[in-house]
């Protein structure tokens, strides 16, 4: 197969620190990078000098070449950071795209790239304790997610995931520090506690957000109907803990709080034991027979799961289709059904924990074989051999 003409992003040498995000269904690929102008090697070595963080969308139907129509401004950016700052994985959703910036502190950015408009800028609030942010993902192009920790100056006390939404008409982003955009805190799902010496990674992603309805397809997964993965694996690598959790639990969340005290209606707090074993799913293994795809191939409600089991490879398709699930219960038809709560003891958390998300589990067949899988609405394709590619295989739900 003969490779097409390509194209190259963002043009510049000045530009560092590189990424990029792209939405096929929107026709849009971008570029995110700090630049600088005519720095000298000594100049660059100072900490202190301001960088200038930078989008760069393009049309992948151009290779790259040509702005994307729908954009107002070739590239956007805003000043923020030193030479030692550094970006996260982007991500995209409908006419959004967002990333989170480290430079000392995590802050969290999110532009408009068909306007070429700062949307939001957050970051922790300068005070103690403080949330400081681990991940960021969004939910919807109106709504996200944040893992953040509790900092009381010695020790991380919580751990939560905490949801926002953003271009509504009144902002509140505490427990953050809103500089930019309109931002209001939704609810704080509080984590179980976390053992002492224990240092949970706390990183986060789910499916993309379809912004556009796919393309000789009657529907399209409804960006409500989600899992969030969690991962919360001690970073020095003696436990991986994954946790699905079904974003169903962020719309049913103004119901409880509704009921509490007012301390809590004020924070918008949930405890764990209010949300976790209802929504959510954890799965432990030890992390040298974990395998994590780097694809992270989430759709919908589905998941692969890779792992290892007596030294091969071992792959399974999971459905956490909670309101389908939760239908088969009622009506007595869950034999095929995983009910059976899991329960994980007292390791990455202090406290023996119960979680009861029911789903459904494929054991993917001849798994060693492939070299990474992606999920659409009715298909898993696996990918067999990268350097040259030997096939790719479709299985059909």
């Amino acid at each position: 197969m003969e490779a097409a003409d390509y194209g190259s992003l963002g043009k510049n040498d000045s530009l560092w620190c590189r990424a990029f995000c792209m939405d096929p269904a929107a026709d849009v690929v971008i570029s995110v990078g700090f630049e600088h102008e005519d720095l000298d090697d000594e100049e660059l070595e100072t900490e202190s000098i301001n960088s200038r963080l930078t989008f760069y969308p393009r049309s992948l139907s151009s290779n790259g070449t040509r702005l994307h129509p729908l954009c107002q401004s070739e590239t956007s950016g805003i000043i923020m950071g030193t030479y030692d700052a550094r970006i996260m994985e982007p991500q995209i959703a409908g006419d959004m795209v967002g990333i989170t910036v480290t430079n000392q502190e995590e802050s969290i950015v999110i532009y408009n790239w068909h306007s070429g408009d700062l949307v939001v800028k957050m970051a922790p609030v300068s005070e103690n304790p403080t949330w400081s942010i681990r991940d960021f993902t969004f939910l919807t192009s109106r709504s996200f997610v944040l893992s953040a920790e509790l900092w009381d100056g010695l020790n991380y006390t919580e751990h939560a995931l905490l949801l926002f939404t953003f271009c509504d008409e009144s902002s509140d982003g505490a427990p953050f520090a809103v500089t930019a955009g309109v931002v209001q805190h939704i609810v704080t799902l509080l984590l179980p506690e976390v053992a002492e010496g224990q240092f949970p990674s706390g990183y986060i992603n789910t499916a993309p957000c379809a912004s556009y309805q796919p393309r000789g397809m009657p529907f399209k997964v409804d960006d409500t109907s989600r899992t969030l993965i969690y991962d919360g694996g001690d970073y020095r690598g003696q436990s991986s803990v994954r946790m699905v959790v079904h974003t169903d639990v962020f719309i049913k969340a103004k119901q409880p709080l509704s009921v509490r005290s007012n301390d809590m209606v004020k924070a918008r707090q949930m405890p764990w034991d209010t949300w976790g074993p209802e929504y959510t799913r954890l799965f432990m293994v030890n992390t040298p027979d974990f395998i994590d795809l780097p694809q992270k191939p989430i759709h919908g409600e589905r998941i692969i799961m890779q792992m290892t089991e007596a030294g091969e490879p071992t792959t399974y398709l999971m459905d956490f289709n909670r309101r389908a699930h939760c239908r088969q219960i009622a009506s007595g038809d869950d034999s095929a059904l995983i009910t059976e709560s899991s329960i994980l003891p007292p390791s990455l958390f202090t406290k023996l924990i119960t979680t009861s998300l029911p789903y459904t589990v494929v054991r993917i067949p001849d798994a060693h074989l492939f070299d990474g899988f992606l999920l659409d609405e009715q298909r898993l394709l696996g990918l067999r051999g990268s350097r040259p590619v030997q096939g790719l295989d479709v299985f059909v739900f």
